[in-house]
């Protein structure tokens, strides 16, 4: 979406996982009802490559050279036991822009150890402040992935950028749970600042109260308030009738509202159940308390404001449908829309690909499937 032409390598031996997160069962294709992958796969080409075979593994080298950039995100010691090392890349394509996305690095004891989401989370610290006082921690599981790909592309391009400024090609590295420490410094700079140590709060906040989700007239509908002044403190108070709290000395303080929050939030809940949440949100709006909806996500892409701002587009894809999909948050004057191609079936570009960047004849690839080094469906399927 950012304008490169992207190729996606797999094989038919160990298709992209994320294609495997959205089983359908009792379809024969199921390992194309991949949700992530659908969602993150737009505007991709995609090849399959059996990197195990000596041909296999020519082809990628053909693939580098005719290449600006070349991304992966494996453990290192993958691509390097296929022969992908920096030394390798770079003497096969030396102005390539080579960008290794490890979870823990190139170097350190941890270099080889592979991690997802769910085990970065923990370790960036965003875990201890996710959950319920007295409760155990939670997960939830894939905020690193997002943070990843977007610190990767930002690497990316400002590898082509050093290029484009004379600079000879380029290492960068892109390490998830670096990345992960940097997008959540909250728990380390409160500790190192004044000493407090962030904790379990579940809705709760350190500065803001009160801070947390009530319930509405619904089937879990939700609404969310954070009061962060006294004013909005007071206006709150008057709405759901509760004059004798504004009045209470002791409350104009985040603290004090804190000390109190059971007894502040049974009385918020109980003006919250009497109304639908968008009712809750314009009655507290008008008087400038800061709400909103908790949202059902099966809601997003009919939200009216979303729906005006285009943020989903629709594509049709060969498998599932047409469908809504996300496009960047981001707008550009010039660009009506992000998302032109659906995410690809499995080895869907192969014969595109091989032909139009390597100039290999229909015979050529003819004889690449029949050996195996390319599919278009997972092995043993």
């Amino acid at each position: 979406m950012l304008g490169a032409e992207v190729i996606h390598i797999e094989s038919t031996g160990h298709p992209d996982g994320m294609r495997l997160t959205g089983f359908a069962l009792g379809h024969p294709d199921w390992w194309e009802w991949g949700h992530m992958f659908i969602a993150a796969a737009t505007n991709k080409h995609a090849i399959t490559l059996d990197l195990s075979t000596h041909r296999g593994s020519e082809l990628l080298r053909e693939l580098i050279a005719n290449s600006d950039v070349f991304v992966e995100n494996f453990a290192p010691r993958v691509t390097e036991s296929w022969g992908f090392n920096h030394k390798a890349v770079s003497e096969i394509n030396p102005d390539i822009v080579h960008l290794r996305m490890p979870a823990f690095g190139l170097d350190g004891p941890w270099r080889d150890r592979p991690a997802f989401a769910q085990i970065i989370e923990p370790m960036s610290t965003m875990v201890s402040i996710t959950g319920h006082h007295g409760s155990r921690p939670v997960a939830k599981g894939g905020l690193p992935d997002p943070l990843g790909a977007w610190h990767g592309a930002f690497a990316a391009m400002a590898g082509i950028a050093a290029l484009r400024a004379g600079r000879p090609g380029t290492l960068l590295e892109s390490t998830m749970a670096e990345v992960a420490l940097n997008a959540c410094p909250e728990p380390a700079l409160e500790w190192l600042t004044d000493g407090t140590l962030l904790g379990l709060t579940g809705n709760r906040d350190f500065h803001i109260a009160p801070n947390d989700v009530y319930p509405c007239i619904g089937d879990d509908e939700w609404v969310a308030i954070s009061v962060v002044d006294n004013d909005q403190w007071r206006s709150l108070c008057k709405v759901i009738g509760a004059d004798e709290l504004s009045d209470d000395l002791e409350l104009n303080s985040v603290a004090g509202r804190r000390a109190r929050a059971e007894v502040i939030d049974a009385l918020i809940n109980s003006w919250t159940a009497k109304y639908e949440p968008f009712q809750c949100v314009e009655i507290l709006r008008r008087v400038g308390v800061p709400t909103g909806l908790v949202r059902d996500p099966r809601d997003l892409s009919i939200d009216p404001h979303l729906v005006a701002r285009s943020l989903f587009e629709e594509l049709d894809h060969p498998v599932v449908g047409r469908h809504p999909i996300p496009g960047l948050p981001l707008r550009m004057s010039g660009v009506d829309h992000w998302l032109d191609r659906p995410a690809p079936t499995i080895g869907r570009d192969n014969s595109a690909v091989l032909e139009r960047v390597l100039g290999l004849r229909p015979s050529e690839i003819t004889d690449l499937a029949e050996n195996g080094i390319i599919g278009d469906r997972p092995d043993g399927i």
